[in-house]
């Protein structure tokens, strides 16, 4: 989907003059496949769901190639592949690797600051789930996750320190998420060398952590971190580096 006309949908929902909604199930650029459901519709008769069904099928534009100027989730996405080709092992080039977190933090530090304002004349019956936040720190995630094929901790512990930087920033469903990703990328982790940049890194999350009041989760990477001193001082390799605790 490249592409959907809300001032139509929403002007049909408004000539018909009976009590409508319009639930999109796809989100700017999502792939859409011969026959997918695009949107459910919600009407007082049959008839008025299928003139507001056939506005929204004319209104909903797909195309074959996504459109960055209007799919912020599609930028997102191709610095995603910049940066993985050139953590990874493929090119083992760290810099442009770097540059992507800190392209990504600034973008996520721009969002997290807006604040929406929304007349009320200006709402429409239609829920639209935008995905473009989600998709930003499934991004981290990402880079995260390829720095341990590449033992890029340079990578690792920036991700670190954008969560350290931006948590208490984030909105409180996207602090949830946040949550989670940290949690699940702490797997990664053991692959990495403690170098006093990881450390440092871990241990700014460690306390941005601990001043939000998430302490569980402040108290598992302190954990995971320990672990992995144990490494500090000791020759090791990447399967030994983290002691198995059974």
């Amino acid at each position: 989907m490249t592409r959907v006309n809300v001032d139509a949908i929403g002007a049909t929902i408004k000539n018909i003059q009976g009590e409508a909604e319009v639930v999109l199930l796809v989100s700017m650029g999502s792939y859409v496949a011969f026959q997918d459901v695009i949107a459910d519709i919600k009407a007082r008769t049959d008839a008025e769901a299928v003139q507001v069904g056939s506005v929204v099928q004319r209104a909903v534009h797909l195309e074959r190639q996504r459109d960055i100027t209007v799919d912020p989730a599609y930028g997102i996405e191709q610095l995603e592949t910049i940066a993985w080709t050139s953590i990874s092992t493929a090119k083992s080039n760290p810099a442009p690797g770097l540059r992507t977190p800190h392209g990504l933090r600034d973008v996520l530090a721009r969002w997290s600051a807006q604040e929406e304002e929304t007349r009320d004349e200006d709402l429409f019956p239609i829920v639209y789930s935008d995905n473009v936040f989600v998709r930003l720190l499934d991004a981290f995630e990402s880079l995260a996750v390829v720095s341990s094929e590449s033992m890029q901790h340079q990578n690792f512990a920036e991700v670190a320190r954008t969560f350290a930087l931006m948590f208490d920033r984030l909105p409180e469903d996207q602090q949830r998420r946040a949550e989670d990703l940290i949690l699940r990328i702490l797997s990664a982790l053991g692959e990495h060398v403690l170098t006093a940049e990881l450390n440092t890194a871990l241990s700014a999350l460690i306390g941005t952590l601990t001043a939000s009041a998430r302490f569980e989760t402040a108290a598992v990477v302190r954990a995971a971190q320990e672990a992995l001193e144990l490494s500090v001082g000791k020759l090791n390799s990447r399967s030994t580096r983290v002691p198995n605790k059974g």
